[in-house]
């Protein structure tokens, strides 16, 4: 390189940089404010939404607390928590109202689901009375115990006499 370009180079190096201060600190902003928040509101309430869902048909022990938790936090109203459902729904700009009323129409859903599942394990007896018909698989895996056990007597019984 001959000498004039090197020191070209090394002048070059030490004048002022045209770029104003505002323009030198847009460069490192982010260009979308808030954005890894927003996706960390969206998570949260996502997985609340969830959690609602999955819990929704509790009747008892932690899953039932945690649907209260849920239910609690989804229908709290004027909260000043950074993380409440109502500032989380102003910050992403979601109506809270019409969530809510999602929320509760699919918990009367669940509840109309239950009750038909309900009257469809009633049956009758041969005089009319109402026989409640089991509705989960444990009651039958119990019975069905309690019959083996019964069998294994006799077959024990029958084999020592």
């Amino acid at each position: 390189m001959e000498t004039a370009q090197i020191d070209e180079m090394v002048s070059s190096l030490f004048t002022n940089d045209s770029l104003i201060e505002s323009e030198y600190f847009k460069t490192l902003r982010r260009t979308q404010h808030l954005e890894p928040e927003k996706h960390l509101m969206l998570g949260v309430l996502k997985d609340a939404v969830e959690s609602f869902l999955d819990n929704i048909n509790a009747r008892n022990g932690k899953r039932m607390r945690q649907f209260q938790s849920d239910e609690k936090w989804f229908f709290e109203e004027n909260t000043p928590w950074t993380f409440s459902f109502e500032t989380i729904c102003g910050v992403l700009g979601l109506d809270p109202g019409y969530i809510r009323k999602g929320l509760r129409q699919r918990e009367r859903e669940e509840s109309l689901q239950m009750l038909a599942k309900v009257h469809s394990a009633l049956s009758f007896s041969e005089n009319g009375e109402i026989r409640r018909m089991p509705l989960t698989r444990s009651y039958n895996v119990h019975q069905n115990r309690r019959i083996n056990r019964r069998r294994r007597h006799a077959r024990n019984a029958a084999e020592s006499a």
